[in-house]
């Protein structure tokens, strides 16, 4: 019996001679330009398929050193139930304490002088009175299904897991923040499972500096920049990155030759494709969410190196002469590194701002449209803050209120009323 192997031809080749089916014709071949990523351009069609940054799970085997996948951001952080670790987690003790200082604070760089954050004062300048934790899912009704993907099951009976929850904890006891804890449902069959682990989940209370944030980004959700331009500028990826860094996808698909040939796109019926877009909103906000959580946790641990920096710093002067300049510049880069990263937090917080933003105008957007609502309240509607709990919001009732009395108000004088 023989066996025929078949080579793979990439789509950019062709598998016969010139001329042949094989070879691609000008129809398909003709693609739109590609569209600056932060632009607002209509495509008239899917483009390729996403590319997956996820990488397939792969278990090392005996032999290996690669320690398990650390949990997602959107698992519960569960700790180890272990009394002799809990004796070695206290606070060390120094001649000088240090103050537990906030996100906010003077050695977190500011904005040079001459850059804006657009849609928004100094997220640093002022801070919220309110606690957002990173439960979003109970605290603002999410659907934590998982279909959603906004929650994952706990999974942290590994050994990184377990260190990760006790850094995490220590950041606490350093930072002074009072963590949340839940109970966790355990089971008689399952908990042989993971010995060793407590029955309570910790929760990372959501920090004020990154909800200032994104409150300046929800300003106006249906017109906000997709993209802040001084982030942008500072973070440009290099000539040799990815096309998807600085490029939409461009619409090469058979679909859109066969849409742009019927001419305009038919009306959908509303309440289907409403449906449709308002399932869009909701899965592009879980992600956002998800990501926010992540970058919570980040920026916690960017503050906790900081501080741990300082501690080292405080015993400088007892180090040997030999060693001190070479231990002081690395206190010195730490201290910076452990800066950055709180600013990559906040940089990252206000891009996940806006794209929630585009999230929240999206599914007003699938309401709206079935309103028969005039083209001139649609627009106002749709660009009402975001308070982060209501679709709308009290300023939109109060808009509709204002509207509808406008409306008996002409009729009782015998005016037209506004369509």
């Amino acid at each position: 019996m023989r066996l025929v192997f078949e080579r793979a031809v990439p789509s950019g080749e062709s598998s016969g001679p010139a001329g042949s089916a094989g070879a691609p014709s000008d129809s398909t071949s003709a693609a739109s330009a590609p569209v600056p990523l932060g632009t607002s351009g209509s495509d008239n069609g899917s483009g390729p398929a996403p590319v997956s940054h996820s990488r397939p799970p792969s278990a090392p085997g005996p032999t290996s050193t690669i320690p398990p996948p650390a949990p997602t951001g959107g698992s519960p952080i569960l700790i180890p139930d272990d009394p002799e670790r809990r004796r070695t987690t206290s606070t060390p003790t120094s001649t000088e304490p240090i103050r537990p200082r906030s996100l906010s604070e003077h050695y977190l760089e500011q904005p040079d002088a001459g850059e804006e954050w657009e849609g928004s004062e100094d997220p640093l300048e002022s801070g919220l009175q309110q606690d957002w934790y990173v439960d979003l899912g109970e605290a603002s009704g999410l659907d934590t299904s998982p279909d959603t993907g906004m929650l994952s099951p706990p999974n942290v009976a590994t050994e990184e897991g377990a260190s990760f929850a006790m850094v995490v904890r220590r950041a606490a006891e350093v930072l002074d923040l009072k963590l949340p804890t839940v109970p966790v449902r355990t089971n008689i069959l399952t908990e042989v499972l993971q010995p060793g682990v407590s029955t309570s989940e910790l929760l990372l209370p959501f920090n004020e500096a990154l909800t200032d944030v994104l409150l300046g980004t929800w300003s106006k959700p249906s017109t906000e920049a997709p993209v802040n331009r001084t982030i942008g500028r500072r973070d440009r990826p290099a000539p040799s990155d990815p096309s998807f860094l600085t490029q939409h996808p461009t619409p090469e698909s058979l679909v859109v030759q066969a849409s742009t040939s019927r001419g305009a796109f038919p009306s959908a019926p509303p309440d289907r494709e409403s449906k449709r877009l308002d399932q869009l909103g909701k899965k592009m906000f879980s992600s956002s969410s998800l990501a926010l959580r992540s970058v919570n946790t980040s920026c916690l641990l960017g503050r906790y190196s900081h501080t741990l920096w300082d501690m080292v710093a405080q015993v400088l002067p007892q180090v040997p002469e030999g060693v001190r300049d070479t231990l002081t510049q690395a206190v010195k880069d730490g201290r910076d590194a452990a800066k950055f990263t709180i600013r990559c937090g906040l940089d990252t917080t206000d891009s996940l701002g806006r794209a929630i933003s585009s999230s929240v105008a999206l599914r007003r957007h699938a309401w709206l449209r079935s309103t028969g609502f005039s083209g001139d309240v649609q627009p106002n509607l749709m660009d009402m803050p975001f308070d982060g709990s209501r679709l709308f919001g009290e300023k939109a009732d109060s808009a509709l209120e204002r509207f509808k009395d406008s409306r008996a108000t002409a009729r009782s004088l015998g005016l037209s009323a506004p369509a």
